[in-house]
């Protein structure tokens, strides 16, 4: 039943038992009004006859005439007023036995008394006393009767207020109930679920999405309540729908977190490895390079971004560009995958190795329609290579001449390999040596095992170990002293690299050994381990006595591209020929270094500033003798000690020089 038909039915049945009791009290108070009409009636009645019977007295005791017209008009007001309330009676009389016979005698009452009383012509002394006495006696009988309809009257009146009290009593507390019964309705059927609502909402503000009215009415607050169930249904799904929602954000921030941070070490690693991604589009000749690209192609951000392939292709060296081309014309859907090397001119015009490694993109009809790949400048590695090959091919000179002993073993004692030098010092053959019968422990004599020892755990904690002397004990059982020097072998699963020198050829090999840790052996200028101990003894000197000291630094211009076009070989008699033609012009307390590659310094003692850039200037114009690709130029930086600086300040200050020399065309002094 729905609240509207229960509020309709509820209402009707309120106003059916009003209505009814109010009918009650209505019929009660019509009863009331009746009586109190009919007890006035009595009264008015009760008052005429007053009026006559005082009047008979009167005449009876004054007979007159003029005593008599009272009497008349009072039996003439009796009977005018019976007369026209003789309706009214007769409702009285008609469900009332009693008060109709009351009614009655009193007309009767009223009729004998008028029927006794003498006419005008006579007296009431005539038959005497008889006719008083039977007026006297019908007056009374008269009041009796009056007396007791005013009392049927009175009894009614009393009965029928009595009634209407009780219907009104009645109807008020109806009207209370009716009152009550709505408001516990109205509790019941309305309050009550809208509480439990109420209850139900303050507990979801408090975080209780799970909270269920499930009220099982079938009016509109249990279709309310069951909406509001819905509600929640969806507002917890829409919540776990969020709470998902959030979580996938999360996820996704952290995802995105990781892939910058991968992207940023990814970024970091192609600028340590000198490496820049790409894209190239084919149809339309669009290049999308990796923001440090500019840095190694030579090239300003801008323009970087807006190459072209053919822009890209235009800067290969002529020799290389038929073989590049060749190889992404090779490229096909089954074989998509490329790497070769070039050469490249930067946009500063130096020149450049290139590894470039990459993938072709094609379409339907095997069209090849972009490139993803990745270049590498090499240079720096090509030329380590070659230094490498350079140092393994003087090692292997040292080894082959047979100036110091050379074995290469292991930490057991095994010795693999030796030179002839070495083979002499201990007594044993090459065939002994290959078929294993030669060792560490045996040519080493007992009471020199222990230092032996020692010097494999410092090996092994250090990677070398501090020069010392032994006895070799020779195949003849002879022996023979001995400066051990041994160093642990990188990547070489712990092999042991041992130079043994004759103790009778110590002081040579000293010097040979000195020369070799303080010069460049390529070009026999001193290396910059050398001169950075002469730059803080000299500075030193020139912090405590004032002395002046000067610094010129030099690097030759486009050496690269004498590598890269004439071979290595050619470049490195060029840096011969360079520290030759330097070393002409300088003197015996001046310092020639080779500070790395191509760039040299030269540490000037008690000279001046002025002093310096002359002698810069004469050497700038002396290379110009060494024939390379070309004349041989170098951009030359020239600056003065100042005591205020620190040496690192001062070299940064140098090598600034020469970056601005380069800057400013080469082949100049910049001071």
């Amino acid at each position: 039943m729905t609240l509207h038909t229960r509020a309709r039915l509820v209402a009707l049945v309120s106003a059916l038992v009003f209505l009814m009791l109010l009918g009650v009290f209505m019929v009660t108070y019509e009863a009331r009004t009746r009586v109190e009409r009919d007890l006035a009636l009595t009264g008015s009645l009760r008052a005429q006859i007053t009026q006559l019977r005082t009047a008979i007295f009167d005449h009876l005791l004054h007979p007159a005439d003029e005593r008599r017209a009272p009497v008349t008009t009072a039996f003439t007001a009796i009977d005018l007023l019976l007369e026209q309330e003789a309706g009214t009676i007769a409702v009285l009389a008609e469900n009332n036995a009693q008060v109709a016979r009351d009614w009655n005698d009193l007309r009767q009452s009223v009729n004998h008394l008028h029927r006794h009383f003498p006419a005008p012509e006579s007296s009431v002394t005539d038959g005497g006393i008889e006719i008083a006495d039977r007026i006297l006696a019908d007056s009374d009988a008269l009041a009796r009767s009056m007396n007791r309809v005013l009392h049927h009257a009175v009894e009614r009146l009393i009965a029928v207020t009595a009634r209407e009290k009780l219907a009104l009593g009645v109807l008020l507390v109806t009207m209370v109930g009716l009152g009550l019964g709505f408001c516990l309705t109205f509790q019941r059927a309305i309050l009550g679920p809208v509480a439990q609502i109420r209850a139900a909402v303050m507990r979801i503000a408090d975080g209780d999405i799970e909270t269920r009215i499930q009220s099982r009415r079938r009016d509109e607050l249990g279709e309310l309540a069951q909406a509001f169930d819905r509600m929640l249904d969806q507002l917890r799904d829409t919540t776990v729908t969020r709470d998902r929602l959030e979580a996938e954000r999360a996820e996704r921030t952290l995802a995105e977190r990781a892939l910058r941070a991968s992207e940023e070490r990814l970024q970091l690693a192609m600028e340590v490895s000198r490496s820049f991604a790409f894209e190239w589009a084919t149809a339309g000749d669009r290049v999308r390079r990796s923001a440090n690209s500019g840095d190694i192609l030579g090239l300003p951000p801008a323009q970087a971004d807006q190459e072209t392939g053919q822009d890209h292709f235009d800067r290969i060296v002529p020799a290389d560009r038929e073989r590049v081309t060749a190889t992404l014309a090779s490229l096909t859907p089954g074989m998509d995958r490329y790497r070769i090397e070039y050469h490249y001119t930067r946009g500063d015009g130096a020149l450049v190795i290139l590894e470039e490694s990459g993938r072709g993109f094609f379409d339907v009809a095997g069209r090849l329609q972009r490139l993803v790949g990745a270049a590498t400048d090499i240079t720096e590695r090509r030329l380590a290579a070659a230094a490498a090959r350079a140092a393994q091919a003087r090692y292997q000179g040292l080894v082959n001449a047979n100036v110091i002993g050379v074995a290469l073993g292991t930490a057991s004692g095994e010795i693999l390999e030796a030179n002839d030098y070495y083979l002499d010092l201990v007594g044993y053959t090459h065939l002994e040596l290959a078929e294993g019968t030669a060792s560490w422990r045996d040519v080493t004599p007992p009471e020199w095992l222990p230092a032996d020892e020692q010097a494999i755990a410092e090996l092994h904690a250090r990677g070398t170990c501090t020069p010392y002397e032994k006895e070799y004990l020779r195949r003849d059982g002879s022996r023979i002293q001995v400066l051990i020097v041994d160093a642990l072998l990188p990547g070489n699963q712990g092999h042991i690299l041992c130079l043994a020198l004759d103790v009778a050829e110590r002081k040579r090999m000293e010097q040979e050994l000195h020369n070799l840790a303080v010069t460049d052996p390529l070009t026999g200028a001193m290396n910059r381990r050398y001169l950075m101990q002469a730059l803080e003894s000299e500075t030193q000197r020139a912090q405590r006595y004032g002395r002046p000291l000067a610094l010129i630094m030099f690097d030759i211009d486009h050496f690269k591209a004498i590598n890269d076009t004439h071979g290595h070989d050619r470049g490195d008699a060029v840096l011969v020929a360079v520290v030759e033609q330097v070393q002409q012009r300088l003197r015996r307390s001046d310092t020639l270094a080779r500070w790395g590659g191509e760039e040299f310094m030269i540490l000037l003692p008690e000279t001046q500033f002025p002093q310096a850039m002359a002698l810069a200037e004469t050497l700038r114009r002396g290379l110009h003798a060494v024939q390379g690709d070309g004349a041989v130029t170098a951009s030359f930086g020239v600056t003065a000690y100042s005591p205020t600086e620190t040496l690192d300040q001062w070299l940064k200050r140098v090598d600034d020089l020469v970056f601005q020399a380069k800057h400013a065309g080469r082949d100049r002094v910049a001071a």
